[in-house]
């Protein structure tokens, strides 16, 4: 994950046709990560939200 912030943080537009297309292959391998995990976030969310209402119940 660190390797991927580092790249969508990076300034970097490319030099040349060639590093340009090496970036646009880099953010696509990110951007098809990112909707594989999509997923799990959803799920995290909701057991997330799930917790906020069963303490809420039982703290009554």
């Amino acid at each position: 994950m660190h390797d991927t912030l580092r790249l969508v943080s990076s300034d970097d537009v490319g030099r040349d046709e060639a590093s340009v297309q090496s970036l646009l292959k880099k953010h696509k391998d990110v951007t098809d990560d990112l909707k594989n995990y999509q997923s799990v976030i959803e799920a995290l969310h909701e057991q997330a939200a799930n917790l906020g209402e069963q303490v809420g119940r039982e703290g009554q």
